[in-house]
């Protein structure tokens, strides 16, 4: 069954190559497979000579390395692009964050352990 979430290994030890990829979870097969192929050649376009890559993307998500990131959090990419829009107003903007993370984290934690996504 597909899930939307995709890892793969390729080469030896120094050369080795390790990466993941994740859609969201209401996309179509096809539309993650498409929305993957995609960012791999925009991020390698956008870090040719990164040996690491982290993207985010409307529908998906990559990431690969050199190293080991299958189960391994990293909270600190080194170079990223913000929105930059500006919120008119911020105390009023986090409380709509809050209310909405507070009503989709239970729905997207709730269920079987395949899948774990919400939408409001």
């Amino acid at each position: 069954m597909d899930y939307g979430f995709y890892n793969l290994s390729v080469g030896e030890f120094p050369d080795r190559v390790n990466a993941i990829a994740l859609c969201r979870g209401d996309v179509a097969v096809d539309v993650c497979r498409s929305c993957v192929n995609n960012s791999t050649r925009k991020i390698l376009q956008v870090c040719p000579n990164e040996m690491e890559a982290f993207g985010v993307y409307e529908l998906c998500m990559i990431r690969y390395s050199n190293r080991s990131i299958f189960g391994v959090v990293d909270k600190q990419p080194s170079i990223y692009r913000a929105n930059v829009k500006d919120v008119l107003d911020v105390v009023l903007f986090n409380q709509a964050l809050q209310t909405l993370f507070a009503r989709l984290i239970p729905k997207a934690a709730s269920g079987n352990s395949s899948k774990k996504f919400a939408s409001s």
